[in-house]
């Protein structure tokens, strides 16, 4: 299943992913929908996904790719940052937390340094930060909200292990 098949056959559910609410009923039955079409779509579609030019398909990218496994993924999220797309930025970061969590950092860092942290009124480093304050790479976190459109790190982050345990 091809990136358009598969937003085609989710509907509507992407909705639920810009500011998630595991708590809320509606949103996790939105995600197990999504997360139905997980044994269509191939590790080719999902890195599709996580790089597409729109940011719908990298969110829905973020929870396929959680699902499956998010090391095998780190790369193509990393690369996405460097393309960034506004509602898609806060959650790459808190899926990287998944990603990385058990890996080497230093080729990670090397990358992480490398990305532009000023798209997005400072969105992009500003996840950053909070990415490597969770993964023990730093030990400032940047607190608050994201500086451009105000994302809470935390329910992205609460998502993404919800879909991991679920």
């Amino acid at each position: 299943m091809n990136p358009d098949e598969l937003m085609t056959e989710i509907g509507g559910s992407y909705l639920w992913l810009n500011i998630p609410d595991i708590e809320d009923s509606e949103c996790r039955q939105e995600v197990e929908n999504i997360l139905c079409v997980e044994r269509l779509a191939t590790a080719r579609t999902v890195a599709e996904l996580l790089t597409f030019t729109d940011w719908r398909e990298r969110l829905v990218g973020h929870v396929l790719a959680v699902r499956k496994g998010p090391r095998q993924f780190a790369s193509a999220m990393l690369d996405s940052l460097a393309d960034p797309r506004g509602y898609a930025i806060v959650p790459t970061c808190a899926a990287l937390v998944l990603a990385l969590a058990d890996d080497e950092p230093d080729q990670w860092m090397r990358r992480c340094v490398a990305v532009d942290r000023s798209p997005f009124d400072g969105d992009v480093g500003w996840s950053l930060d909070k990415m490597a304050f969770h993964l023990g790479w730093s030990t400032k976190d940047p607190g608050g909200h994201s500086p451009n459109d105000g994302k809470d790190f935390y329910v992205h982050l609460a998502l993404f292990r919800w879909v991991t345990n679920s």
